[in-house]
């Protein structure tokens, strides 16, 4: 049985609705997604962890839970907050309703939100920390947890197991450090003819370049580009080696700073659909994102050339390292949960390594 429940934001805002999901209080940073379908992808995303995501399209779960349209089996959110859910969802495929299987994940819900209203304030202000609790006043601990909240170890929490895909006699052999993006890059690539090593985000330099591989590809990942010094560390070593590299998400960002380029947080981040420019050819492609920072286009890493431009606020979308064969991108190069677009990127990495 649903009840009341609370959003309350650190800047005093307050938003009444009712509950579904987990039973329970929850801390976290709320940011809005804009895409118009797609949820079972955005609510299994890793890159989204520790985040309270608002949906600003006003009906949620009409279409119910279906496993095989999930990013991950594995719900990454600290809590959902939407306009309207669904109770009734309808789909030969549907497997149960988005209330249910939030329950079974842990994960807070809140539905009957002014989810306009709250999307306008973050979009003015910038992402917000936040409480969800059964009360409109906020305790003393409570206020507490939001005040101190970060998203912390997030790389640790959505750490991918090592695997091995795709044709073991493949000519072409890539080494995907997965972040936890648990995309279709690694499907794509074995679609192209290449087999991949999959390993997960602590992997060292020296067991990356162990298996010789013909290129290199760091995915999509959550958290800060700021708290992976480490990983900074390890894209900078591999690099002197020459190998063909292809980074996306947060491997884009920790490519550049291994370069020397700089980060910026954005206000508000990108999550959601995402007009982006090709400045080579003039190309519009519409694209999935999912991030709070992006490299500043004003201090660019050494040797980059600026390709990819976001038509909205001019931001860097993509760069280009001709000299190094490599090419990074900010938003999502695969067909999951969104446009299927931009996958082509992939055939500009198998390009880099022919020419090897």
């Amino acid at each position: 049985m649903t009840h009341n429940k609370y959003l309350i934001l650190e800047s005093g805002d307050v938003f009444a609705g009712r509950s579904f999901g987990a039973d329970a209080e929850a801390v976290g940073e709320v940011v809005f997604n804009t895409l118009m379908a797609g949820y079972l992808d955005t609510l299994t995303d890793a890159r989204y962890c520790g985040q309270m995501v608002v949906q600003t399209f006003p009906l949620i779960g009409n279409y119910g839970v279906i496993p095989e349209e999930t990013e991950g089996k594995k719900c990454y959110l600290s809590a959902y907050i939407a306009r309207e859910i669904c109770d009734e969802p309808s789909n030969f495929r549907c497997k149960g309703k988005l209330d249910s299987w939030l329950k079974a994940q842990g994960v807070v819900g809140i539905s009957g939100v002014d989810t306009r209203r709250l999307t306008k304030i973050l979009r003015d202000n910038g992402a917000m920390r936040a409480v969800i609790t059964d009360s409109d006043k906020l305790t003393d601990d409570l206020r507490a947890a939001m005040e101190s909240y970060r998203v912390a170890d997030a790389l640790e929490k959505t750490a991918v197991q090592p695997e091995s895909i795709g044709d073991p006699d493949a000519k072409r052999h890539v080494v995907m450090v997965d972040f936890g993006a648990r995309g279709e890059g690694a499907q794509l690539l074995c679609a192209r003819g290449c087999r991949v090593t999959v390993l997960p985000y602590d992997a060292t330099a020296k067991q990356i370049l162990s298996y010789r591989p013909d290129a290199v590809v760091w995915t999509a990942g959550a958290g800060s580009p700021e708290d992976a010094g480490t990983q900074v560390a390890i894209v900078g070593e591999v690099l002197k080696h020459r190998v063909p590299v292809f980074a996306y998400g947060l491997g884009h960002q920790l490519l550049a700073m291994a370069l020397g380029g700089k980060i910026v947080r954005l206000p508000y981040g990108h999550i959601g659909g995402q007009p982006v420019r090709d400045t080579q050819t003039g190309k519009l492609l519409i694209t999935t994102q999912n991030h709070g920072y992006c490299v500043d286009a004003d201090k660019l890493p050494e040797g980059a050339v600026l390709r990819y431009v976001n038509v909205n606020d001019r931001s860097c979308e993509g760069l280009d390292y001709p000299e190094r064969k490599a090419l990074s991108v900010q938003f999502m190069p695969t067909a999951s949960g969104g446009p299927i677009a931009t996958d082509f990127l992939f055939d500009r990495l198998i390009a880099y390594m022919e020419e090897k």
